[in-house]
């Protein structure tokens, strides 16, 4: 009887015991194929490149067109949103996506209109 006593304790015991969990640190760092769909000049795709040194962000779009750098770039880590403005041609664009996994959803806006923008995180080489 006193095995099985002792045997309920220890197995109380076990169950309380807390287990401790690497924390996931949830980050839109890294590179990203991206498409930028129903624009009035049709469709872009091509690759977006974000960075953070010493939790400062940056971002660029790069293309067959070129690199259009962001500036105001900022991640809230309560919500997931990455935002950030760019200029096209002379138009100032809002840039806002939600990271969810390896995918960021969002859109890109101008005067009144956005234009969705869905982009996959590519694997590390």
């Amino acid at each position: 009887m006193q095995k099985i006593v002792f045997l309920f304790f220890v197995l109380v015991l076990a169950s309380c015991a807390t287990v401790k969990t690497k924390q996931v640190v949830i980050t839109p760092a890294g590179d990203w194929d991206y498409t930028i769909t129903g624009t009035p000049n049709g469709d872009y795709a091509g690759l977006l490149a974000v960075a953070e040194k010493e939790k400062v962000f940056t971002a660029a779009m790069k293309s067959n067109d070129g690199e259009l750098p962001f500036t105001n770039v900022a991640f809230d880590k309560a919500t997931n949103i990455l935002t950030g403005n760019f200029n096209y041609q002379g138009t100032d664009l809002v840039f806002s996506a939600t990271l969810a996994g390896e995918t960021l959803t969002g859109t890109i806006s101008a005067g009144g209109y956005g234009f969705p923008f869905k982009a996959t995180r590519k694997p590390k080489a």
